[in-house]
Parts: C-alpha cells; structure tokens; sequence
C-alpha cells in the first residue's frame, strides 16, 4: 500500500492512476456528503464528478501542512454550494 503523501506526488507529477487511487478511499464518504448538501443523487453525483475533476486540476495549490480529506471535503463543499446556486437560478 502507498502512502498517501507519496500518492499525491505522483499525482502532482501528472499520474492520473496515482490520483485515482488516492481519491477512490474518499469517494464513497464524499458521494454520502453531498447527498446531505445536494437537491437529489443526481445533483450529488454531478457535484462529487465536479469536486474530482477540481481537485485533480488544484491538485498543485494543496498545502502539505494540512490533510488531505480537510482540503479535498473543502472543495465539496464549495462545489455543492455552486451546484446549489446553480439549481436556484434555472
């Protein structure tokens, strides 16, 4: 088993399998989060889908100095508000 400081390196360096694997242990946590921010599953899968793709794309701006889940439960949490504001203005 990698580490999981070693597994946000490798992702940093552009290794999407690294990334898949450091987010696959908060992937179900994160989809029940959502579903307790979001209008329906829908809207929680496309917010967890959006909350992936970000932090993939972020991954460089995430500080060591705090975990990992803190930062990734951040982005969560601010996807699901757009998603929610989103969803208000339709």
């Amino acid at each position: 088993m990698t580490s999981e400081a070693a597994l946000i390196e490798a992702a940093r360096k552009g290794s999407a399998a690294a990334f898949a694997e450091l987010v696959g242990a908060y992937r179900g946590g994160l989809l029940r989060f959502l579903l307790t921010r979001s209008a329906s599953f829908a809207d929680a899968e496309d917010a967890l889908q959006d909350t992936l793709i970000n932090a993939y794309r972020y991954l460089h701006s995430y500080n060591p100095q705090w975990r990992f889940s803190t930062w990734l439960y951040r982005i969560a949490i601010n996807t699901a508000l757009d998603t929610l504001k989103r969803a208000g203005r339709n």
